[in-house]
């Protein structure tokens, strides 16, 4: 007898559940119609059941997504004679958060410290994370890498409570009152919007356009200000700039975005002779780049594209991606060492950041003189 399409269907999204990247998105419920040539009557059964079984979650209006439950945190054997840090991060697929755990963890070491992990999903609460940094054996900081979303003045209380450091690594929210023990290490947004405009004011760009591919922050509205106030204050009235954005959220997909926004707005591109994209992170520029060859631009020769992150196949994009790169490692080193003891008496650090020019951004012809 022949198996059920809607048991076709969950044993199919049970594997792509396994997959990292089915933490952002799984196929969609038109993709499953038409994948498995079924009615939605069909696909719907078959995602209750999921749903029931805790394999997926339904997001209204985001998709369907992997369910990743948070285990509780189990603290090595050694963790009862050593020094520890917890280091919560999200369980996500993303090579810099991966990066960033591998020097944290390095840099732990190199201060007498073990580095414990606790991967968060989309369901862990900042109690959880508390609690569990709380009974970790001789902790001596929790080194967070937060979400987009910021904290509330309560979560911030619950912070507050724990008789350690609370290190924010990465910080892309930033608050006028934060507990004493709390410390935000990030980049300096004011620096990246510089940097970025002068790389392409140095290319001759007066027509550019800042999207919007990551959720919204504090970080990215102060850099996307200090971006669009450096290029009128050096072009004036030649300046031709815009924005382009979407509603996104946290745990969405940043590349998906990217594609969305930039097809969404290839007629205002073209209409508006934008010679110069900035995408809030090199991920999305990575995955617009063959959208906008497909649809005829000529990247650097017709419009120039840059983000903001470092990995290790944008040198080998084509062209390969210019990017704002921050000192990753240098915020993991500062993490390990407020984690000591030291630098308490310095709330916010920023690390350093520089851009690192490859071909996708280059002299346009028209510039002007």
């Amino acid at each position: 007898m022949a198996t059920p399409k809607y048991v076709q269907i969950k044993e199919y999204l049970k594997n792509e559940a396994l997959k990292p990247e089915a933490v952002t998105a799984l196929p969609s419920v038109r993709t499953l119609m038409r994948r498995f040539n079924v009615a939605m009557v069909t696909v719907n059964q078959a995602l209750l059941e999921l749903e029931h079984e805790n394999v997926i979650i339904r997001r209204q209006g985001r998709g369907i997504a992997a369910a990743r439950n948070p285990a509780d945190v189990k603290f090595p054997p050694e963790a009862q004679n050593t020094e520890n840090l917890l280091f919560a991060y999200p369980d996500y697929p993303s090579e810099q958060v991966w990066r960033t755990a591998f020097m944290l963890e390095q840099y732990a070491k190199r201060s007498g410290l073990c580095a414990v992990p606790y991967k968060t999903t989309q369901v862990t609460t900042l109690e959880m994370i508390a609690k569990a940094a709380h009974d970790c054996p001789n902790c001596r900081a929790l080194v967070i890498i937060p979400t987009t979303d910021r904290y509330s003045f309560e979560e911030l209380e619950i912070l507050s409570r724990l008789p350690f450091p609370v290190i924010q690594i990465d910080a892309i929210n930033f608050y006028d009152e934060m507990p004493s023990n709390v410390y935000l290490l990030s980049h300096n947004p004011a620096e990246a919007g510089v940097l970025l405009a002068d790389t392409l004011l140095a290319n001759g760009h007066s027509r550019i356009a800042s999207i919007r591919n990551e959720p919204l922050s504090d970080y990215g509205r102060l850099k996307q200000n200090a971006l669009f106030k450096r290029l009128r204050a050096k072009l004036g009235k030649q300046a031709e700039l815009c924005a382009f954005s979407e509603t996104i959220h946290s745990w969405d997909s940043s590349l998906e975005a990217a594609r969305k926004i930039t097809e969404k707005n290839l007629n205002a591109i073209r209409e508006k002779g934008l010679t110069a994209l900035v995408y809030e992170s090199s991920a999305g520029a990575f995955a617009a780049l063959p959208l906008l060859t497909e649809s005829g631009f000529r990247v650097p020769e017709q419009i120039s594209i840059i983000g903001e992150g470092e990995s290790t196949w944008f040198e080998f994009s084509n062209p390969p991606l210019t990017v704002l790169r921050p000192d990753y490692g240098e915020l993991c080193r500062r993490a390990a060492e407020i984690a000591k003891g030291e630098h308490l008496d310095e709330k916010i650090f920023y690390c350093p950041q520089e851009v690192v020019q490859r071909k996708s951004v280059a002299q346009i012809s028209n510039s002007p003189t």
